[in-house]
């Protein structure tokens, strides 16, 4: 199968490159056991660990009128077994994808040097926050 589910999640190459930026900050949330991490990938994608669970979701989020994000029902949430496996292959799926070293994060191109940049950002802002 090469895409995911209804219900599963794929990244761009900037959403993946944000990922593994975070994943030294998503392995030390699970090893304490008592810490939240929420990781913006871009757009409304995050990876999160939360207080109590021993795994690591990967979801797409959504923001209702005048409320707080809220997880959908799609992404995956990996054990950490699946997590660990995850990591061993970060190197290699790196090394497969062509070109990798060329590709900029979202939030380092140029047109962000400011606020205002990643404000009008979809990918960095994308419900459009301006309260910060």
């Amino acid at each position: 199968m090469d895409k995911p589910s209804k219900i599963g999640v794929s990244l761009t190459l900037s959403r993946w490159l944000n990922f593994c930026e975070n994943i030294e900050e998503i392995e030390r949330a699970l090893q304490e056991g008592n810490v939240e991490v929420k990781c913006h990938l871009g757009g409304n994608v995050f990876a999160t660990v939360s207080n109590g669970y021993k795994c690591v979701n990967i979801r797409q989020f959504f923001k209702p009128e005048s409320q707080e994000l809220t997880a959908t029902r799609k992404g995956i949430a990996l054990c950490v077994s699946e997590w660990n496996i995850l990591k061993e292959h970060v190197s290699n799926i790196n090394f497969a994808i062509p070109n990798i070293n060329t590709i900029i994060p979202c939030h380092m191109q140029p047109d962000h040097s400011n606020v205002q940049g990643a404000l009008r950002c979809p990918e960095c802002n994308p419900n459009n926050h301006t309260d910060f």
